[in-house]
């Protein structure tokens, strides 16, 4: 995982080094033994300890994560990425909710889940709210808006224990409102999402259209990937943006 992580600024230099590295991952994924695996239809087994639980969903939280850290920026370039980052993100959504419904055994490592797994989860559902604002057709429209409503829920929430949350928060309630207007509407709202309106939104990404360029982002020293990845869900004209 640590070899095929693409460096700081989370970018592959082209489709060739995605492709190498995603058959890394996978080929690591297959050596796993059973007991850090985790199914669409997992349950925890006879005996199987809280620590145990955790441990699984901690290695297959990351190996997801990493997966649509390395296809996400190639997505609308690449027919492949765009599947890969898809089933990394379902499952990341499928592993939440399994998380939800083992709260009560897994609260001892509540403050596990949210420092370390939640930012995987929120990543996976930004991703998925900005593919169904640019293809509002889907037939998972409906569970997709309501994993946003979830993770609107958790943010608050963990906001109790940290309050580095409460952007999170401010994310999925604008990307539900989003979500629930029309074409024009949501092109309206979409602008002002970043906290601060327009002129913020436009400092914070460094481009007057709001979004992030291949160039910005090589140069501007105070880049961050998951502050790229919320606003591009945000942004129903992000999908049409070339790497």
């Amino acid at each position: 995982m640590s070899a095929s992580f693409p460096g700081p600024l989370g970018l592959q230099k082209n489709l060739v080094g995605v492709n190498k590295n995603d058959v890394r991952i996978r080929e690591f994924l297959e050596q796993l033994p059973p007991e850090l695996h985790i199914s669409n239809n997992y349950t925890p087994l006879f005996g199987e300890s809280p620590l145990e639980i955790i441990r699984r969903y901690a290695m297959a939280t990351s190996i997801q994560g990493l997966l649509l850290t390395v296809h996400r920026p190639y997505s609308s370039k690449s027919s492949f990425s765009k599947d890969a980052v898809m089933t990394a993100a379902c499952a990341l959504t499928i592993y939440q909710n399994q998380v939800i419904a083992l709260s009560e055994s897994l609260e001892p490592f509540r403050w596990f889940i949210e420092e370390f797994l939640y930012p995987q989860f929120f990543r996976a559902t930004y991703f998925l709210g900005g593919n169904l604002l640019r293809n509002p057709e889907t037939n998972q429209a409906t569970i997709i808006v309501g994993q946003v409503q979830i993770c609107a829920s958790q943010a608050r929430a963990a906001m109790l224990r940290k309050r580095d949350f409460a952007r999170s928060i401010g994310l999925f309630e604008n990307l539900g409102k989003l979500l629930g207007g029309s074409g024009a509407e949501s092109a309206a709202t979409a602008e002002m999402v970043v906290e601060g309106g327009d002129e913020q939104a436009s400092q914070a990404s460094g481009s007057d259209q709001g979004l992030w360029d291949m160039g910005e982002i090589l140069t501007e020293g105070t880049f961050r990937w998951d502050d790229f990845l919320a606003d591009t869900a945000l942004d129903p004209a992000a999908g049409q943006q070339e790497f």
